[in-house]
Order: C-alpha cells, then structure tokens, then sequence
C-alpha cells in the first residue's frame, strides 16, 4: 500500500483542478471512495457527500472518512437523491460499465450531472516505465523484512488516521510531502518472509493490467482520451466540458517533486488525469450499450 499522506496530497492538488464543477449546496455521490479522503475534504466545504466503494477495496483498512460498501453493481439509494455523481480513477476498475451508467442516471436528479477523473496513456506509460525499479525496491525491502529483528513497537495498535487540516496541504504549493517508509503487514515469522518474497519475484516478471479491459499491452488503447469520448457519447451521456489536470504522477514511486515541477513535465509528455463533466441521457432508452 502507497504512502497514504503522499496519495491524499495528489487528490488535494486534483481537486484544486475539478472542485468548481461540484456547488456547496450539492448532495454528491462518490463511487469508489478509497480512504474517503476527498469526501471528507467535500464535507468540510459544507457539500453533503455520501462515499461507496466495494468491500474489497484495497484501501478498506485506511480509511478516514465513512464508506457505504455496496455489492459493486446496484447503488444503494433510491431514484433522483443526488445532484453530483463522482468518480476518480475509479471507471477503468469497473467490469459493468453499462450497468454503472445506468445506475448513476437512476440516482441523479433532474439536471444532475456527473464528474469522472480518468488516468491517461501518460499515467499508464509513467507506471510500466516504473514497473521494474519499484520492484527491485520491493525486493530489497522483503529481505530486509526477514532479516530484522522485530521490535516491541510491532505489536502496538496504530493510531486511527486523521485528515490532515487543509491549511497544511497549502504545502502542495511548494512540495509534495516525502513518501513514509513502506508499510509491510505485520508477519514477523521468517518462513512467512521468504515465500513473500518468492512471490515478489514472480509478480514481478512482467507488470499486471490495471483495469478491467484489454490486457498489458492493449490496456493502453483504453486509456484514451478518445476512447472515453466515445464510450461516454455510446451511453448516452453529453459531455458539458472536459480538460487535463496539468500535472504528472503514476502509480508507484512516490516522488516529493513539487507541482510546478510536476506542471513543467505535463507540458512536454502530458498530464496523467483527465476530467469529464457530463450530463445522463433524459431517457434511459437512449443508452445504446457497450463496454
């Protein structure tokens, strides 16, 4: 698991790009909450913001903010509650999207509308090119693991994780915080240790798909700009605006580059996220189907 402080600025930083597209008196819906950290940046601007996400989620034992889990296909709400759906790099881990679609336009208000953050080829391209080092990092740290002694600070409970106050994140400016070190789950026997890292090493031949469509390579031509144009366009949905947040990040190194940093290295490969506000179909009986 990443460095949470270090994932919570990015989405900080994001949210300075998209946050005009939802009002403070908007209720908002967010699929694929994570740690809840950007619902409870919303909630601190005053917006009612409800948060869900799937009972696997990866990020279940880092959160900060509720999370309503649900079954990952039938939104637990009735019709016409929300003003605002939101997504973050959430759409491209979602198998049904058809079915998703048509969800978000079930629980949308007349005149509501949607805001989707989706990674881009540069994001994807960032992370293979990042693949192997990160794994080599990875490595050194298993044998690390198995060859320390543990401490009685092993054993202890850690302390629930808090937001940290927005006025702190106003660092972002400057500098994204340092990455903590790497939060290994608590195993202490070396046996455990060693399969581990056997483990390590298999994965670590070739990169994994990180969405749901395409393989390794192909995945790629999913992360289209144009690809979500048309799939959007497919379901029925007009989108009302889109553009780039202008900066760089991927998904494993957690670099403490600051933003303009981050915005200089955008301007010559392109930003890793992009933003679409749209708006559902008035009838369900336009939605035309698709992947």
């Amino acid at each position: 698991m990443r460095d949470q402080a270090w994932l919570h600025a990015i989405r900080y930083a994001e949210m300075q790009v998209w946050g005009h597209l939802i009002g403070d008196g908007d209720r908002v819906l967010e699929i694929g909450g994570g740690t809840g950290y950007q619902a409870s940046v919303l909630s601190k601007r005053g917006v009612s913001v409800v948060s869900v996400d799937v009972a696997g989620s990866c990020y279940r034992n880092d959160r900060i903010h509720r999370i309503v889990e649900y079954d990952g296909r039938t939104l637990p709400f009735p019709d016409k509650v929300f003003d605002k759906v939101f997504t973050s790099d959430c759409l491209e881990h979602v198998v049904s999207l058809s079915r998703l679609h048509d969800e978000m336009a079930r629980v949308l208000r007349d005149g509501g509308s949607a805001v989707h953050v989706v990674p881009t080829p540069q994001w994807l391209l960032l992370s293979w090119l990042q693949f192997y080092p990160f794994m080599a990092h990875r490595a050194v740290g298993e044998l690390a693991r198995i060859v320390r002694r543990p401490s009685d600070a092993d054993g202890r409970d850690a302390a629930l994780p808090t937001t940290p106050p927005e006025e702190d994140m106003s660092r972002l400016l400057r500098r994204l915080p340092r990455s903590g070190p790497w939060a290994w789950p608590e195993n202490n026997l070396p046996e455990e240790g060693v399969s581990r890292l056997l483990r390590r090493l298999r994965s670590g031949i070739f990169p994994r798909r990180h969405g749901e469509r395409g393989n390794v390579i192909t995945e790629l031509l999913y992360f289209r700009l144009t690809w979500w144009r048309r799939h959007f366009r497919q379901h029925g949905w007009t989108i009302s605006a889109e553009f780039p947040i202008p900066f760089v990040w991927c998904g494993f190194w957690e670099t403490p580059l600051g933003l303009s940093a981050r915005r200089a290295l955008a301007s010559v490969i392109g930003p890793s996220s992009y933003v679409f506000h749209v708006s559902p179909p008035t009838d369900h009986a336009e939605i035309s189907g698709g992947p």
